[in-house]
């Protein structure tokens, strides 16, 4: 018969006791104590990471998830002011005459892939129009006729 202690003279050996192992981080199923501690480092990694974040509306006042949702919102709201200023900038952009062309095309094509990677939904199309309308009145006659299908490498090429 076998048993779980054993003796030594006459001292009794029990078994070490069992306790639970810690989860892994990527867990999905802490304890309370292991979430209770990770949601206090998140939240610290949060806040240490941030300049003044009570200043910018971040809600310090619940948990780490929520601290986080404050930044997605904040971040939106930004990015969307931030997406409308870049358009601006894109369309505000003026060529004058005597000034490097392929300069100004090359400025406009940055700005316009600035534009989509903020999240914008300009079209090709769009950005066609776009350059053509941000040319001098004197350039109208050659405008005039490339406002009909055509992309805009091909409405460039022509100019």
């Amino acid at each position: 018969m076998t048993s779980n202690t054993s003796t030594l003279g006459k001292a009794t050996i029990l078994p070490a006791p069992v306790t639970p192992t810690e989860t892994p981080w990527s867990s999905t199923l802490p304890s309370l104590k292991e979430w209770t501690n990770r949601n206090a480092w998140t939240m610290g990694l949060l806040l240490f990471n941030t300049k003044d974040a009570v200043g910018r509306g971040i809600n310090i006042d619940g948990t780490a998830a929520e601290a986080w949702q404050s930044y997605i919102d904040i971040y939106e709201n930004a990015s969307g002011m931030a997406r409308q200023n870049t358009v601006q900038d894109l369309r505000n952009t003026l060529y004058t005459n005597h000034t490097d062309f392929d300069l100004f095309i090359t400025t406009l094509r940055k700005k316009f892939s600035n534009v989509n990677a903020l999240g914008g939904k300009l079209t090709d199309e769009d950005f066609k129009l776009i350059i053509l309308n941000v040319l001098p009145q004197s350039w109208d006659l050659v405008v005039a006729g490339l406002y009909r299908n055509m992309n805009s490498a091909e409405t460039i090429s022509r100019l």
